[in-house]
């Protein structure tokens, strides 16, 4: 017969394990995982998050995954919801050799070897380290008698593994927490402004993931994530003070919360200036309720706990690629759309440039992710790679777009370009006054639709 504590560290391994899940064997997962973390070293990052093909770039997935089961094994542990002599003496035996493997030839050598002293290695004060080593000290004699949990702390933490289950499977809100703790967060913020152009153009983007003919990412991710904040404060509320901490430490996707509220509170404000009937004041109100209950909270228990912030680093790849057969220069796209034009073919026309400047983004793009991983590695000013001179060619474009009545594709590949160069300093380089009017353009026009739709 299966034991409740059998069937919860089944559950404690699958919510964490991934594809790697053996349905029947929880051990052998993590025997699995341990092996695989012997080649790849876990860092402070949010390797958990990280694809699995892209483990050899971006650290240790698996690594990652044995601390985050780990953490989970020792906090059930800690209140009794798993109790070590309900497990076949096996199985506990198992997991002690499975988790002293991993300390030995994974977290020691990260922890004390060269790869400790390299920006954004593993550090002893890591959350996870802490509930690691607390779970490791376990292991030194027999199996202790677990403590008789009470109904709050077994309901807690039912909603902990869950909460954990499912942030594991929402690959929208693993992209956006990899966006907002990446070391070139400024530039992710910098294609937010595509979809914070106006009620229009943010509600498109919920929609279909597009602003005009421009993908967008990051804005189903950041919905998610307040969905899962909240429930993580929600479930603070509801534990007692040193299970709360054990959460709080083991949530290691909720910390440097500051910069999850920063991106976001970016979003708020930027919908507070949409000039859209009567000032929401109730929605103000409760938007600053949220921050209190969940963004001030959570910094404040890291704060209190000690948690070290996460190192942003370059989760993505520098090189995108180009895109074969497009036009790269808006003299080459003007000369072919004149002549579709001529031929009668309009849409033909629109649809050249709707790529050309799809094209140039990516290089745009490249060149300013190059940029950025140059001055993290200490290249001199003069030696970054410069990103202006395809920039002024697809602001050129967008111009051309607008010409074709597409104003939504137009300023959503401009705006990130007229954020990206007030911040460096670079508008006079870019001449942005024909740009700006492009987007104050489409900003009205998206402001009217959504004044109409109210008052329809």
């Amino acid at each position: 017969m299966t034991t409740f504590s059998a069937a919860a560290l089944h559950r404690i391994v699958a919510c964490a394990a991934g594809p790697t899940l053996n349905t029947t064997d929880p051990v052998a997962t993590l025997q699995r995982l341990v092996a695989e973390s012997r080649f790849r070293w876990p860092t402070s990052g949010l390797d958990e998050f990280v694809s699995d093909d892209d483990e050899a770039l971006w650290g240790s997935v698996s690594a990652a995954r044995v601390l985050m089961i780990a953490g989970l094994v020792e906090i059930a542990l800690e209140i009794g919801y798993l109790n070590p002599t309900q497990l076949t003496p096996g199985t506990w035996q198992n997991l002690a050799a499975a988790f002293r493997s991993f300390d030995d030839a994974v977290l020691v050598p990260a922890l004390d070897g060269p790869r400790s002293r390299h920006q954004g290695a593993l550090s002893i004060d890591d959350s996870r380290v802490y509930l690691f080593r607390r779970l490791v000290g376990r292991f030194s004699g027999p199996p202790a008698a677990a403590p008789v949990p009470t109904a709050l702390a077994v309901a807690t933490m039912d909603g902990f593994v869950n909460l954990t289950s499912q942030l594991q499977h929402d690959a929208a809100l693993r992209l956006f927490l990899l966006q907002t703790h990446s070391s070139v967060r400024a530039l992710v913020q910098d294609e937010d402004t595509s979809f914070l152009l106006s009620p229009r153009h943010f509600a498109a983007a919920c929609a279909t993931g597009h602003v005009g003919e421009k993908p967008v990412t990051g804005i189903e991710g950041g919905l998610s994530a307040l969905r899962f904040l909240s429930w993580l404060a929600d479930l603070l509320d509801a534990a007692d003070p040193r299970l709360a901490d054990d959460f709080v430490r083991h949530a290691h996707w909720a910390h440097s919360i500051e910069r999850v509220s920063q991106r976001l509170g970016t979003w708020a404000d930027t919908m507070s200036e949409w000039t859209v009937g009567p000032r929401d004041a109730s929605g103000e109100a409760a938007w600053r309720r949220y921050g209190v209950h969940v963004f001030d909270r959570l910094q404040q228990h890291q704060a209190h706990l000690g948690i070290p912030p996460l190192t942003p680093q370059l989760y993505f790849d520098v090189s995108f690629g180009s895109a074969l057969g497009q036009v790269r220069t808006v003299e080459g796209l003007t000369a072919h759309t004149d002549d579709l034009v001529a031929a009668g073919r309009v849409g033909a026309a629109r649809r050249l440039a709707a790529d050309a400047a799809a094209a140039v983004h990516l290089d745009t793009t490249e060149l300013a992710l190059k940029r950025e991983a140059a001055r993290q590695e200490g290249a001199p000013d003069a030696s970054l790679p410069d990103w202006t001179g395809p920039a002024w060619h697809l602001l050129a474009m967008c111009d051309v777009l607008a010409t074709f009545d597409d104003l939504d594709t137009a300023a959503a590949y401009a705006a990130p370009i007229h954020a990206r160069a007030h911040r460096e300093g670079l508008a006079h380089a870019l001449a942005l006054d024909t740009t700006g009017a492009l987007l104050r353009t489409a900003r009205l026009t998206g402001l009217a639709t959504a004044a109409r739709t109210m008052n329809a």
